[in-house]
């Protein structure tokens, strides 16, 4: 019987979904933060539920192989990365056999061999977007499932100018003694300007205007605005309000608050992946499915006779029609509202698809959303995943009576140093 408090000497046998290390103990899950695959480490039960419990690690006593010393020095106080002491060959592996394990014992799908992780050359400085949060003036992180403040002088995950940037920007609110809440901090990949979102209190049109300007003085910032959160609305205090991004030679507007990948060097590869291995037609009618500010809708427009995109965020549509004006393809329609809805409205209205695209939000598609693209019978989908365990659910069901066979897994590292791992899976119609 696991007790809580009590030490134990485990074998850690495997991964947890989020990169821990799995221990049993009397048969009886533990999970072990930091600890690896082989390893022989004793622990210290510190949390236990009816299914599993956690442990903290007291000792190492057999090391494996892929084990490395973490470059950051708030690694285990941060809760920003889980992965950093492992190698990086062993995270893919990892993120290799999550994405298969999943299929498997979620899924119970027929699926070929998923294809080896596309990693990055350099997995370290990619983000391109980040949230700090504040206090007494500082920029930093929440610990790991807490809301222990962590302050970082640097972050292993930024590029070196967003980092300058951060401290920039703590000097100024220091100075200033302003204090919002948190601040978010995003960099086009395309010219290398910065943009920063603050986020906090309500604050007059004077104040706002002087911040603004003190902001725009430091010159570190391309733009800026600030989010009242108590009314949930945005002030512009300097600089162009949309950002400007090239993926795949298409430009693009992000307005501040869109969603858009932050990796773009593997965002650029898993869309010309996915496009690639896709057999688009210049006769296909194509379905964009949470198609957000149409950073693949416009992709496949240079390609298909029409694309229609639906994503139930105003905000985002409105970019994304902003989006195909500015590139000139006027073979894309959108349409706003929860897929689950506009979906069976389009079908049944007589849109008959010919190949269907899906990047769903982390809790997957609706359940109708998957029977009504089974039922219109496009001749391949593609489906975008960035969690493992609702994308084998729903590749069970978009299969089920041998609707569909998958023909391509394709693992993408999307978030190196951390769990996380996005999906391309191709599905032809049988």
């Amino acid at each position: 019987m696991v007790e809580k408090g009590k030490r134990y000497e485990v074998r850690i046998s495997d991964f947890s979904h989020a990169g821990e290390g799995v221990a049993k103990v009397d048969g009886f899950a533990v999970f072990v933060p930091g600890a690896l695959p082989g390893e022989k480490v004793l622990i210290r039960v510190v949390e236990k539920k009816k299914n599993h419990g956690r442990g903290v690690i007291l000792e190492k006593h057999t090391l494996s192989p892929e084990r490395r010393e973490p470059p950051c020095p708030v690694y285990e106080q941060c809760g920003g990365c889980q992965l950093q002491h492992l190698t990086d060959k062993g995270q893919l592996e990892m993120k290799r056999h999550k994405v298969e394990g999943a299929l498997r014992r979620i899924g119970g799908v027929q699926a070929p061999e998923v294809r080896e992780v596309w990693g990055m050359e350099d997995p370290w400085r990619y983000r391109s977007k980040v949230t700090f949060a504040v206090r007494d003036s500082r920029l930093g992180y929440f610990g790991a499932k807490s809301h222990h403040f962590v302050p970082v002088e640097d972050c292993l995950l930024l590029p070196e100018d967003m980092v300058s940037c951060k401290h920039h920007l703590e000097d100024l609110l220091r100075e200033e003694s302003i204090h919002p809440e948190r601040v978010v901090l995003r960099r086009s990949q395309h010219h290398g300007r910065l943009q920063a979102i603050f986020y906090g209190p309500k604050m007059g049109h004077h104040h706002l205007r002087v911040f603004g300007a003190k902001v725009q003085k430091d010159g570190s910032l391309y733009s800026a605005g600030w989010v009242d959160l108590e009314r949930d609305r945005y002030a512009h205090l300097f600089g162009p309000d949309v950002m400007e991004e090239n993926i795949l030679g298409l430009t693009y507007r992000i307005s501040p608050r869109a969603f858009v990948q932050v990796n773009h060097s593997q965002m650029e590869h898993l869309y010309g992946y996915a496009l690639q291995k896709v057999s688009l037609r210049p006769t296909d009618l194509v379905l964009d499915l949470y198609c957000g500010i149409g950073s693949l809708t416009c992709l496949l427009g240079k390609q298909a006779a029409k694309v229609i995109g639906i994503d139930e965020v105003h905000s985002a549509i409105v970019d994304g029609e902003a989006n195909a004006r500015g590139n000139g393809l006027q073979n894309i329609t959108f349409l706003t509202g929860k897929v689950e809805q506009v979906l069976p409205e389009l079908v049944a209205a007589g849109t008959a698809p010919d190949v269907v695209f899906l990047d769903p939000p982390r809790a997957g598609a609706k359940p109708e959303v998957l029977d009504v693209i089974r039922e219109s019978g496009p001749r391949e989908v593609v489906y975008i995943s960035c969690d493992p365990a609702t994308l084998a659910r729903d590749l069970s069901r978009l299969c089920q009576d041998g609707a569909y066979r998958i023909s391509l897994v394709k693992p993408v590292d999307m978030f190196p140093q951390t769990y996380h791992v996005e999906t391309v899976v191709l599905m032809s119609r049988k």
